[in-house]
């Protein structure tokens, strides 16, 4: 006799484990390939790629737990076929079984089928313990309690917007977009942002991800470092959503079955979701065509929004031919409305954020030498100062480049870019990346040209984190053309040290600036935050005052001579009066009063001599694409 609190029913089971077995045996043929024989596919690779804590290899694991979350979200959607057919759904509420009870028997059935694959893979790896190493029991539970957990996520949020949502496309469309959402949303908005307003160029790709539970398990996956506390809430929010499955199933009602969404609030909100990413897509769109056009962006938002509407209508009428219902179209206008109105007005708030002085830790900001050619100024673009005078003269900066017009590429006029990036004391990051024309720069770039700012800027260059770098000495071998040698460890901290010494030294004399020889440095940089990448390089030219530079060069066998670093051109003497500025900008050689060529080869001879001095009294042009200018005893 059956107990009138029973949460189990025997028949239910096994007619809801017949719509979900082929989708169990298809499970465990693929966690079979990518969990026990990944040991084999090592083996014969012959890699090691083990995972700290759970049984696999690292490389296959994130692609097992992928597969966990399309297995939990199919099963999700055909064991609650009769919520979704009015005859299906009839005939199991006419038998004698409660509600919680068919609730209970739906997800215990899943589990069942969940866990029956688990041990059985989780065992047979065991057995092939007695082959690899790294296998034990501990990581086996470890493994189990990881894709239990991912199981009840994902599938509590399927069950749960089943519950909710009568269509089986809206249904599963619902689930893919609420799991990625805060990415989808994050994204668009931003790059609203990034396209309408001044200085916004950057994501939040972190935040993104520490607040998308699906990106952030598998960023746990990928780095093979997991958080218990982040763990503990993804399981505290599974038993809400279940605990909120009961309660909507038991007031969920069988007559409105046959509409798209068990009842108007949720039909609201998913029209919200859905229409507001279309709408702001549709924006995005535009704002490639016309730019800093208010009237056409709100009338494209407008179309937008209207064409996403009655594709949603299509979807839940199931029918191109559709009953307009005016109530739902403006109530969903009015909320998609207010919604672009707030990431406007986010837009405007954040164009115009500057921040406080005293809540700042330290800066890096675009600089630059007077003759803009300063040969370390990628470095120094990059160097965290947490100088008072210097904050607040990037702050004064920064408040005229918000001001300052935006530059648009698509004009004859040039563009340059200013990059500025805050570190606050609570260890925020904010990024500014601004275009500006000529007139714009100059003023940023003459405000923040000062003897103090050089000095300091100089002091604050710290290279001892760049050791983890690529790093190489590149040296052009024909026009247009390079070649470049890596150093080992040693060589690279011998260098660092002494690279980061001579830019503090020569600071930033233009005649050192302009004295470039044909190598350059070279750092190469790769940075993985999980699923987070970033990669970028420097090039450090090195300029043929750089003594100690040089003489690291010829400790370490990359040159023999002094001559070597000469670029490729023709030589010409030049009355040391000649004001270089002039002189880099002028079409000919022939333009430059008083300038007479030289033999290279007796040039070489007097470089060779060590006689290159930046307080010589003989200056020398050498005629290629930047003309480097030097000076000799």
């Amino acid at each position: 006799m059956q107990s009138k609190m029973s949460l189990w029913n025997n028949a239910l089971f096994k007619n809801l484990s017949r719509n979900i077995m082929f989708l169990t045996v298809i499970n465990m043929i693929c966690t079979f390939i990518l969990i026990p024989f990944s040991y084999f596919m090592m083996d014969v690779e012959g890699t090691n790629n083990i995972s700290k804590y759970i049984i696999g290899s690292a490389s296959t694991s994130s692609l097992y737990f992928f597969g966990t979350m399309m297995y939990a979200i199919l099963c999700g959607l055909f064991i609650t076929y009769f919520f979704k057919s009015k005859h299906a759904s009839d005939f199991i509420h006419s038998l004698p079984i409660k509600r919680q009870e068919i609730l209970s028997t739906i997800y215990g059935t899943y589990f069942i089928h969940a866990l029956l694959n688990l041990v059985i893979n989780g065992v047979i790896t065991l057995i092939f313990g007695i082959k690899f190493t790294g296998i034990n029991i501990e990581k086996m539970l470890i493994w189990i309690a990881l894709s239990l957990l991912l199981h009840l996520f994902i599938f509590s949020l399927t069950i749960l917007l089943g519950l909710l949502i009568n269509n089986y496309l809206s249904h599963i469309i619902s689930v893919i977009a609420i799991l990625i959402s805060p990415i989808i949303m994050g994204t668009l908005i931003y790059t609203t942002h990034m396209r309408m307003f001044k200085g916004l160029s950057s994501y939040p790709e972190q935040f993104l991800n520490e607040i998308t539970i699906p990106v952030k398990f598998m960023d746990f996956v990928v780095k093979d470092d997991y958080n218990f506390t982040y763990l503990c809430i993804i399981f505290l929010i599974s038993v809400v959503m279940i605990a909120t499955s009961y309660v909507i199933y038991n007031k969920r009602r069988n007559e409105r079955i046959n509409e798209a969404y068990a009842n108007n609030t949720i039909h609201l909100v998913i029209y919200f979701i859905t229409i507001l990413i279309v709408t702001l897509l549709g924006g995005l769109i535009f704002s490639t065509l016309f730019n800093e056009m208010l009237i056409i962006a709100i009338i494209i938002y407008f179309i937008s929004f209207t064409i996403s509407y009655m594709l949603m209508e299509m979807s839940a009428q199931k029918s191109v031919r559709i009953t307009f219902n005016k109530k739902l179209y403006s109530a969903s206008l009015l909320v998609v409305g207010f919604a672009l109105l707030s990431v406007y007005a986010a837009g405007i708030y954040r164009e115009q954020y500057i921040p406080n002085e005293d809540n700042i830790k330290n800066v890096a900001a675009t600089f630059e030498g007077e003759t803009g050619q300063y040969a370390m100024t990628s470095l120094l673009n990059y160097t965290k100062v947490s100088d008072p005078v210097f904050i607040n003269n990037v702050i004064r900066s920064h408040s005229k480049l918000v001001a300052a017009q935006k530059a648009q590429y698509n004009n004859d006029y040039e563009v340059y870019n200013v990059h500025l990036k805050y570190t606050l004391n609570d260890g925020r990051i904010i990024d500014r990346n601004y275009d500006v024309y000529k007139k714009d720069y100059e003023h940023y770039i003459k405000s923040m040209n000062t003897e103090e700012n050089k000095s300091i800027l100089t002091k604050a260059l710290d290279l001892s984190n760049r050791v983890n770098d690529t790093i190489s000495i590149q040296h052009e071998i024909s026009e247009g053309s390079y070649t470049g040698e890596g150093l080992n460890k040693k060589q690279k901290e011998h260098l660092v040290k002494v690279l980061e010494a001579s830019i503090k030294n020569k600071a930033f004399s233009s005649k050192l600036e302009a004295g470039r020889s044909k190598y350059a440095v070279t750092f190469e940089y790769e940075n993985y935050n999980g699923t987070v990448y970033e990669a970028g390089s420097y090039d450090v030219p090195i300029s043929l005052y750089d003594k100690e530079v040089i003489a690291f060069l010829k400790q370490e066998n990359f040159i023999d001579k002094y001559s070597d670093l000469l670029p490729e051109g023709k030589v010409y003497e030049l009355p040391k009066s000649t004001d270089l500025s002039f002189a880099s900008s002028v079409d000919s050689i022939k333009d430059i009063k008083g300038a007479k060529k030289v033999e290279r080869k007796s040039f070489k001879a007097i470089v060779d001599e060590n006689k290159i001095d930046e307080e010589g009294n003989h200056l020398y042009l050498i005629d290629n694409a930047e003309r480097t200018f030097i000076f000799v005893k």
